[in-house]
This record gives structure tokens, C-alpha cells and sequence, in this order.
């Protein structure tokens, strides 16, 4: 259930990102392509400037506060409202960095199950699923009598008790042991089939996923994958209504019932600022997930984060933005049930200014999967971590796309100045083609970002700083702060 959030807003922002960013070539500001010496063209220019660049002292002392203008196109079909404050980072200088995908190790995901499960029993978290499954043919079964649903019944639990190596017949959460260890998903496709989503997803990487069997009254669930086809995570969710995993709520039919009288007597409609992956939301009813509440101070709440990263051993990172949410967790028939909780985001932070990826998801669409089908999409992700936390502590983990920084590439990097960027910027709008498109800018930030070069490339690449032009949480735009170029997702440029 969560999962087909990411995905669908990840499509969302993909589709808009490609048409937001494709472009032809501008008329002041020069635009990468796929040549494989443009980024030591740019680490060039970094240790050779131009006399006309600023350090990081200089921009602060002269930059503008803000920025104002309208722009279109020659056709008067694209037009960009910019009515923005302009954000320099309190920097002692600009740095280039070399860096590379890191993978979880086991040793963290080792200290990660100790500090987050706080010594529960833990079992494989694909019983999850595959009880789930269980739980469909025995119903099918009670309401048809139907032979060969029994048939299909008795061979799905025949590769359940073989593929998990379990020998009770009627087996619960509690019999699927595992080792919490990371393993090849290669090797735990070949000798289970009930890994074929992960195989798809993660062929050629290693995963793993435990849950708890929920005895205490709490639920909580963990997934671990490293991959460099769709981006290294650690994902960790917990709550005390019922088992839940990163892709789907389950929820026996006793507490759906519950659920249903609950919203019946007292549901609502949709609440504000909501979370949530339904079709038709007409007449449906909302109610807050029971027994748990989120009445904590913020500081509060942001100072269990911060433990948390301590404890995880989680340094360099610094909180970059906080919102009180509301997020559905179960979705049973017409009802959505939802937690409140202080969402906290984490971004690394370089020389006091921070990795926030303005430039976005690197992704190749065309990748087929390992058997033809379509999970192979190759993506990376930027790096992030974020923290829910209530009034029973913390209740999601999640860290996403860890970087490895090999090389100081150079310090002290100076930077063009702003009154560059806002003619490139102007040069790359009056020559776009739109079709009665524009958008509003209402911040234009300079921060670090990840990029790296071509298509294929998904394993290395530099930190620079750019110039993000955003509208609200979302950036439009970004330009190269050391080579104004602009940096646009179709052509692999990132």
C-alpha cells in the first residue's frame, strides 16, 4: 500500500519532471549532453575560474534578497511568474565532491534491528504476504466448496511449507524464522518463488524484510534492500492496530468489522493535508488509527530524531524541514484509517549547506526486467532519511539512497554570480516551446546536488552546488552554479 504511493507519486513527478526539464538549446546558457567529458570540463572550470566568479564570501555580501520577473516565451505560450526570495547558505565556501552509492552493510542493518525493534522476536516478513494469500483460499474455499480452489490451495501451502522450510501445517506469523541477514536476491528467487516481486525489482542485489508477530500489541515491520536498479533503502514502519508492511495494511476480519462500526458512529470526511493512494473518495469515512495519538511538542519530537540518528550512527546529517501529517495506513472497504505523527526530513549536510537533489530522480524508463517485464526501470533516488515520530515514539524510519563520499575533489570553489544565472535562466524560458504551460517560482535556492553523467551511469558521480528554482515544495528548474549550465533529466544529466 505504501509502495503504490512512492511508485504513483514517482510516476507523477518523472512525467513532469521530463516535461518540465526537456528543452532545445538555450540561447544564453549552454546545456550538457551525454559527451563523457563534460564533467571533468566542469571539475576544470572549478579549478580554473573565470575572474568574473564569486566565493561564497563575496556572494553573500552582494547577492540579491530577491528575485522578480515575468518571463515567456516568443509565442506567449509559456510563461514563468517569478516573484521568489533568494536563499544563500551560510557557507565558509563551496566545495566538489567525488561520490558513490553505498550500500547497507550488515553491520548497520544489525545496530538498525536492535535500536528499532528493541529486542522483539522478529520472523521473515514475506509471511506477511504469503498468510495473506492463505487467508483469500481458505475463504474462497468456505464460500464456493469449490475442488479445484482446494486443488490451488493445497499447492500454494505445499511451496509455502517447502519455500520457508516450515513444518507446521497450519502455520502463523511466527513460524517463518530467519536470520536477519542480507542474502542475494538471485539466490533467494532460485530457491523461492515467492521472491519473484523482489526479483523483478532487485535482481542482482541483496534484500531482506522481518516483522514482529504483533504479541505485544505493537507491529512493526522492516525492509532492506540494496540495489542499483532501483536505489538502496531501509524502510521501517510500525503501529499498533495490525500487521503492515511497505506494500499492503492486513487486517483480520474481527478488527475490519471493528473498523466499520467506528466509522459508521463517528468517521469524517477527508481531512486536511491527508496522505493517501485511493481511486473514488465519495462518501467515504475517516478515522484516526486507534490507540495512538501525537499530542507531543515538536522539539520534542525532533529531539527523539536526533537520538535515533545517534544511536543509528547516523553523523553529518541535519533536519531540513518539519510537518505535523496525516497519513492512511488501512484502507478496509469505504474506510480509510490514518495516523498523526511529526514528519522529520534529514539531508547531509556539506560545509553548512545541504545535498537537497534539487535536480531530482536520475531514471532510465527504458530498461526492461530481468524476464522482459516492466521492473527494470533503473532509478536513483537522492539521499534522504525521514523520521515519523508520535506519542509512542518512533513510528517510521526511512533512509534512502546513501552516499559514499570518496573524494574531495577541490575547496573553495567559487561560483557565478546571481546576475549570470537570472540571464541564463531568462535565455532558457524565452526559448522554450510550451503549449499553454508556465508555473509560478516562489524560492530559488543555492544548495548542493548530486549528478552524474549519460544514461547508464548509476553508480558514481559528483556533488556541486546549483541554483534550484522551486515552486513551493516542488523545483521547476536548476542551473549549474559553477558552469551555468542547465541540468535537465532527458539527456541523462543530473
Amino acid at each position: 500500500m505504501k509502495l503504490s504511493v512512492r511508485i504513483i507519486a514517482l510516476t507523477l513527478c518523472l512525467v513532469t519532471l521530463f516535461t518540465v526539464c526537456s528543452c532545445g538549446k538555450s540561447e544564453t546558457g549552454p546545456l550538457i549532453n551525454e559527451n563523457k567529458s563534460e564533467l571533468d570540463d566542469l571539475i576544470n572550470e572549478a579549478l580554473n575560474p573565470s575572474e568574473d566568479k564569486m566565493t561564497a564570501e563575496e556572494l553573500k555580501n552582494t547577492e540579491p534578497k530577491e528575485y522578480n520577473v515575468f518571463l515567456q516565451n516568443g509565442y506567449g505560450t509559456y510563461t514563468v511568474n517569478v516573484n521568489a526570495d533568494v536563499e544563500i547558505p551560510n557557507s565558509q565556501g563551496f566545495s566538489i565532491y567525488s561520490i558513490k552509492q553505498k550500500p547497507f552493510s550488515q553491520e548497520f542493518v544489525d545496530n538498525a534491528i536492535s535500536v528499532l525493534f528493541k529486542g522483539k522476536a522478529v520472523y521473515n516478513g514475506m509471511s506477511l504476504e504469503a498468510l495473506d494469500e492463505v487467508k483469500y483460499y481458505r475463504y474462497s474455499i468456505e464460500k464456493t466448496g469449490s475442488n479445484v480452489m482446494k486443488e490451488i490451495y493445497n499447492e500454494y501451502m505445499n511451496n509455502i511449507l517447502s519455500g520457508f522450510l516450515i513444518t507446521d501445517k497450519n502455520p502463523t506469523v511466527s513460524s517463518f524464522v530467519t536470520d536477519c541477514k542480507l542474502k542475494s536476491v538471485n539466490e533467494l528467487y532460485k530457491a523461492n518463488s515467492f521472491y519473484d516481486r523482489e526479483y523483478n525489482m532487485y535482481k542482482d542485489g541483496e534484500y531482506l524484510s522481518i516483522t514482529t508477530d504483533g504479541s505485544d500489541g505493537i507491529y512493526a515491520f522492516m525492509e532492506v534492500a540494496n540495489s542499483l536498479n532501483n536505489s538502496n533503502s531501509l524502510e521501517f514502519i510500525s503501529n499498533k492496530l495490525s500487521y503492515l508492511s511497505l506494500l499492503h495494511g492486513y487486517l483480520s476480519k474481527d478488527k475490519a468489522d471493528a473498523l466499520q462500526k467506528e466509522a459508521e458512529s463517528g468517521g469524517t470526511t477527508k481531512p486536511e493535508n491527508l496522505t493517501e493512494n485511493v481511486g473514488d473518495t465519495t462518501n467515504r469515512l475517516y478515522i484516526p488509527l486507534p490507540e495512538e495519538s501525537c499530542t507531543l511538542p515538536e522539539g520534542e519530537a525532533q529531539k527523539k530524531t536526533e537520538a535515533l540518528l545517534d544511536e543509528l550512527g547516523i553523523t553529518d546529517f541535519k533536519c531540513a524541514k518539519s510537518k505535523k501529517t496525516k497519513e492512511t495506513l488501512f484502507t478496509p472497504s469505504g474506510i480509510s484509517v490514518y495516523r498523526t505523527a511529526y514528519e522529520f526530513t534529514f539531508l547531509r549536510d556539506l560545509d553548512g549547506i545541504l545535498l537537497t537533489q534539487a535536480v531530482g530522480t536520475k531514471n532510465n524508463l527504458s530498461i526492461s526486467g530481468p524476464d522482459g517485464g516492466g521492473f527494470g526501470k533503473k532509478h536513483w533516488d537522492g539521499e534522504k532519511i525521514t523520521v515519523k515520530v508520535n506519542d509512542d515514539g518512533i513510528v517510521e524510519f526511512s533512509y534512502l539512497s546513501p552516499l559514499e563520499i570518496t573524494e574531495t575533489v577541490t575547496q573553495n570553489v567559487k561560483i557565478k554570480p546571481f546576475d549570470e544565472i537570472q540571464d541564463i535562466f531568462k535565455g532558457f524560458i524565452t526559448s522554450r516551446k510550451g503549449k499553454n504551460e508556465g508555473c509560478d517560482i516562489d524560492s530559488v535556492c543555492l544548495a548542493y546536488s548530486r549528478i552524474s553523467e549519460g544514461t547508464t551511469n548509476y553508480e558514481t558521480g559528483i556533488i556541486v552546488p546549483v541554483w534550484g528554482f522551486y515552486d513551493g515544495d516542488y523545483c521547476r528548474y536548476v542551473i549549474n552554479a559553477v558552469d551555468g549550465t542547465i541540468i535537465t533529466p532527458s539527456l541523462g544529466y543530473y
